[in-house]
């Protein structure tokens, strides 16, 4: 038979078991652990109120930002509609915001392009077939019996779809 005496010399309560003169074991009563546990949960409780008022603080004293608009060359724009057209650099810039007459390489590359025609003043758009008219394009069909792209003619003549027999 177990014997159960209080143990006084300790500061927390507990209960000691004893069994035939011999020790068995000590039970710390929960009490004690609830106590501690509630010390804990208002020293935390008291840690949370002070970074909520430390971050009130900051989000009052940080003014909302004004809104500035942004700047125009950052608003993304539309490509500009393709132009069967000669334009000269300044055109090119209005149309594209791009400088060619400061961007040597971006000029080299346009003159040099194999689809692009540049008479010394403007620059404009070169098809593979020089296409005016349905009369053109039927005497072109002839001279290639073995055919033609029709991607090829779109480019050189974008009616030809209609023109076609």
């Amino acid at each position: 038979m177990y014997t159960a005496g209080y143990q006084t010399s300790t500061p927390d309560p507990t209960v000691v078991f004893i069994h035939g003169g011999r020790f068995c074991g000590i039970l710390v009563t929960p009490f004690f652990f609830c106590g501690h546990l509630q010390e804990k949960l208002d020293r935390f409780k008291k840690q949370q109120e002070r970074c909520r008022t430390t971050l009130t603080g900051i989000a009052a004293s940080k003014s909302t930002p004004k809104f500035t608009p942004p700047p125009p060359s950052s608003i993304a724009r539309p490509p500009p509609p393709a132009t069967r057209q000669a334009l000269t650099p300044l055109q090119i810039n209005e149309a594209c915001y791009v400088d060619i007459n400061s961007n040597k390489a971006v000029f080299d590359s346009l003159r040099n392009n194999l689809k692009v025609h540049y008479d010394g003043r403007r620059f404009s758009y070169k098809s593979k077939h020089d296409l005016k008219d349905k009369n053109q394009l039927l005497y072109l069909i002839r001279k290639f019996p073995e055919g033609i792209a029709v991607i090829d003619l779109k480019d050189s003549y974008p009616n030809v779809m209609e023109d076609l027999p």
